[in-house]
């Protein structure tokens, strides 16, 4: 997932991901990137 947005130059970032919170559901934590953080 990360991969594919640094590819895209997406301002945004993979912080946390919580796999099967549920058995059809995972979690992705975002953070924006470059922007003052």
């Amino acid at each position: 997932m990360q991969g594919a947005l640094e590819t895209w130059q997406a301002p945004i970032a993979v912080e946390r991901l919580d796999a099967f919170v549920e058995p059809d559901l995972c979690l992705t934590h975002l953070k924006l990137e470059g922007v003052g953080n």
